[in-house]
């Protein structure tokens, strides 16, 4: 399922790191931010279908 996103907000600790993917499973296009931070997505502009959190 895909999620027409434009922003996101990686509302992880300061020491993690959100990631968003255009594809299910982790692949394709990648956006990134640490936690504790919001901003507008890039590659996956309106494309977002999985994200991941790296726990710092």
């Amino acid at each position: 399922m895909k999620v027409n996103a434009a922003a996101v907000s990686c509302d992880a600790g300061s020491s993690s790191i959100c990631y968003v993917f255009s594809l299910p499973g982790y692949a394709g296009g990648r956006d990134w931010l640490y936690g504790g931070s919001s901003g507008q997505l890039q590659e996956t502009y309106n494309n977002d279908a999985s994200v991941k959190i790296s726990w710092g």
